[in-house]
């Protein structure tokens, strides 16, 4: 009876151990950046919700009433589904490293709160998260695009854009449910206006609605209101139309809602109403009002249309912003946070970019995220976490950079020189490398008078004799050859030298000191032995 006592508490322990070592390395989910919780707690009547719901990191579409209603399974758990879940952590809701750096399905830790109301208990039996993603989902979207002519030269960018949405949409696994109609407005006058039919975004009508957005072209004028006035009708027969052939037609494929998505660069000029001759400016426009009231009372399947608008800031709106953003709220939905689906972009580069996030939140409508609480946590303060705990940085002083050793380099020079040569001095230094030429313009003296005018070419080769902190020294050989005028004989001169010398560079200010000896052979009316010397000061960069 002993041994089987201890070899079950030797199995408790190991077991206790081994849920140990599966929980995070910390005792307080606090410091985990990524959660949801709120209160989970059981109805009277046996229902389970879950309350004061927080998140951070995670976002999904919280539900007015401040509440979410669970399901029990048939483990004994409690689910909770979050619609529309995403987040901003790195592997998202799929995979995480485990300790030998392999791949695991292991998401979501829970934790539940102690009776204390301060400290939190891991449990480490509960069920994974699941993203679910619900393919049954049937949505309707209308696509309005403005094809007036101030788009100008950016109309390919427009339709570039339009391809690329509907090519997102057509790429997700809910496609065939997608029911996709355009417009493509100008003036009020649709016989000059491109409107396809809603149909399913199956594969042959994907290659019709891209063909359809080939062949749009620019008209006058900007009947916005008009046309999205259009499209409430178009999304409602549609619906009705379905409905009528199919009364069964959304048992199994949920209805999610109907969508109409715009898109304009310019304000809209000549919506009106029949019999009106003129057009009032912005909230008083009463085509204007008309969509707006419209959006706020028309139903399909029992739902408000969802409306979305993309503008193009362009300078027609800029100087009128907040009046636009003001009646382009006034005709949009809000979205899951409650912030109107109003956006404005700065030009028309970005709208692809926009698009690609109206369509991620439109295919990651039917992802919902599933949590788990164990029967043992009712009543209490429960948390989901991704992610380990918060690691607090400690702060280590950057080691200084060494200080970089001034250098004698530069790449060229301008100054003058003097001794037996008199006159004007250039020298380049091509690539930072050891080769350089220079190229003096003096007048060479003679013991009596100046010798002659000349112009000397020299090819050198330098390399450093010693780097001091605030000098350097280098020394340089080479040749060259000279070709002057001899003004004591009236005679074309001409000849060839070699050049030596030491130069002195200041590494903070931009100057060059130099000494040279040339000693050479010339050829005047006659020939003879050509000795010079000079001192040179440049200035260098």
């Amino acid at each position: 009876m002993k041994k089987k006592c201890f070899l079950m508490a030797a199995a408790l322990s190991a077991a206790f151990c081994q849920a140990l070592a599966t929980c995070p390395d910390c005792e307080n989910p606090e410091s985990i950046p990524y959660y949801i919780d709120g209160y989970c707690s059981q109805t009277e009547d046996g229902q389970y919700r879950l309350t004061d719901i927080t998140s951070k990191g995670i976002r999904f579409d919280k539900p007015s009433s401040g509440m979410i209603m669970g399901k029990e399974d048939e483990d004994g758990n409690v689910q909770f589904s979050f619609a529309r879940a995403d987040t901003d952590f790195p592997s998202k809701f799929t995979l995480r490293l485990d300790e030998n750096g392999k791949l695991k399905e292991n998401v979501f830790d829970f934790w539940m709160q102690n009776p204390d109301l301060t400290s939190w208990r891991c449990e480490v039996e509960v069920e994974d998260g699941k993203m679910q993603e619900e393919i049954n989902k049937s949505i309707c979207i209308m696509l309005v695009i403005d094809c007036s002519k101030s788009i100008g030269d950016n109309f390919s960018m427009v339709k570039s854009s339009v391809r690329n949405f509907i090519s997102k949409l057509h790429n997700s696994r809910n496609h065939d449910n997608i029911h996709l109609g355009i417009i493509g407005f100008s003036s009020p006058n649709k016989n000059r206006w491109h409107c396809s039919e809603i149909a399913p975004l199956t594969d042959t009508n994907y290659s019709m609605c891209l063909n359809f957005v080939d062949n749009l072209s620019m008209d006058n004028n900007t009947a916005l209101y008009y046309a999205m006035d259009c499209a409430i009708d178009k999304v409602g027969d549609y619906v009705r139309t379905l409905r009528k052939k199919n009364p069964n037609y959304f048992k199994d494929k949920n209805f999610e809602e109907a969508y109409i998505v715009s898109f304009t660069d310019g304000i809209d000029n000549v919506s009106r109403l029949p019999g009106e001759t003129t057009i009032q400016e912005w909230e008083h426009n009463t085509y204007y009002q008309r969509v707006k009231q419209r959006l706020e009372k028309v139903r399909v399947e029992g739902k408000l249309i969802n409306s979305c608008l993309v503008v193009v800031n362009s300078p027609e709106i800029k100087n009128q912003h907040e009046q636009y953003q003001r009646v382009g709220q006034g005709i949009t939905s809000r979205d899951g946070n409650g912030r109107r689906q109003f956006y404005m972009i700065d030009n028309f580069a970005n709208l692809n970019a926009k698009f690609e996030d109206i369509v991620k939140n439109l295919t990651t409508r039917w992802q919902n995220l599933t949590l788990y609480v164990p029967r043992n946590s009712i009543n209490k303060r429960v948390r989901w976490t991704l992610g380990d705990c918060k690691k607090e940085e400690v702060y280590v002083a950057p080691t200084p950079a060494p200080t970089p050793k001034p250098s004698c380099d530069y790449t060229g020079g301008v100054g003058i020189v003097v001794g037996s040569l008199y006159g004007l001095s250039f020298k380049h230094i091509p690539s930072y490398n050891h080769f350089a030429w220079s190229l003096d313009l003096v007048a060479r003296l003679s013991i009596e008078e100046i010798a002659s005018m000349e112009g000397d070419v020299n090819f050198l080769y330098q390399n450093n004799v010693r780097n001091w902190s605030s000098c350097c020294l280098q020394w340089f050989v080479g040749g060259g050859a000279s070709l002057g005028y001899g003004l004591g004989n009236d005679a074309f001169k001409i000849g060839v030298n070699a050049i030596a010398g030491m130069e002195l560079m200041w590494h903070y200010v931009p100057l060059a000191l130099s000494v040279d000896l040339r000693p050479g052979y010339a050829m005047c009316d006659e020939s003879y032995f050509d000795f010079g010397c000079g001192i040179s000061l440049r200035y260098i960069w």
